[in-house]
């Protein structure tokens, strides 16, 4: 009985990054929820796309418990990676991300150290220009948990000021 049109899912596919566990989530919520539905609450991705009625590990239940298992597993530099890359909304050069990683209180000859881990966890998508250059950008998903933790931190005004400078 299951009905939506291609768009539509598509438009859903597209807005959680497509992360096949953000996906399994959106898909669980079927039962109870249009395609339609579902595309217009993902702006609390968070809180929509959880199963608590599910037996799996709790990491693979809720987008939120995947996202903070693998943010635990981040040193504290990482993870103020994380933070700083999270302000810049259409991502950022290597330039950008150590302004800010500093005022986050990341050494500056960390930085690049920090944003290749990032990468290398698949955390961070490195964008490569026809002209050879460089930014470093977030999924929606991880960059709106990374806004989150941000702010929790306290320190999300520091990153705007090292943002706007």
């Amino acid at each position: 009985g299951f009905t939506a049109d291609s768009a539509t899912v598509e438009s859903v596919c597209r807005a959680l990054d497509g992360l096949p566990l953000a996906i399994e989530l959106a898909a669980a919520r079927v039962r109870s929820l249009s395609v339609r539905d579902i595309a217009r609450r993902l702006d609390d991705r968070f809180a929509l796309l959880s199963d608590p009625t599910s037996s799996r590990a709790p990491r693979r239940r809720a987008l939120s418990a995947a996202l903070t298992w693998s943010y635990d597993l981040l040193v504290p530099d990482d993870q103020r990676g994380l933070w700083a890359l999270s302000y810049f909304s259409g991502g950022a050069p290597l330039e950008a991300t150590e302004v800010v990683l500093a005022r986050l209180e990341v050494p500056e000859r960390s930085a690049v150290d920090v944003v290749s881990r990032l990468v290398a966890r698949s955390l961070v998508y490195l964008e490569v220009s026809p002209d050879g250059s460089v930014r470093y950008r977030l999924l929606d998903s991880i960059r709106a948990y990374a806004l989150d933790r941000l702010r929790e931190s306290g320190l999300h005004d520091t990153a705007a000021a090292a943002h706007a400078t």
